[in-house]
């Protein structure tokens, strides 16, 4: 992730083979809080999704997936 000025933050879940969805989903959020420290809020929602909300005052941000080596596992990123 990448504020809209600043330097990117890397974040890397490791997912053991043979994992759920919703596990998975722990995993990545997991990963996102423990770099995200206090700027932005990290949840899981339904299960199966991963939210990443800016806290107030806080710059927008930029998701990218840089690598999904997980087979079977499809990552979509959606702004709201």
């Amino acid at each position: 992730m990448a504020p809209a000025k600043g330097e990117p933050i890397r974040a890397v879940a490791q997912v053991a083979n043979g994992r759920a969805e919703n596990d998975v989903a722990r995993d990545v959020s997991a990963a996102l809080q423990a770099v995200a420290s206090n700027h932005y809020n990290v949840e899981v929602d339904d299960g199966e999704d991963v939210l990443l909300k800016k806290q107030d005052g806080e710059r927008d941000v930029v998701v990218t997936v840089v690598e999904n080596t997980v087979q079977g596992m499809r990552i979509d990123i959606d702004a709201e």
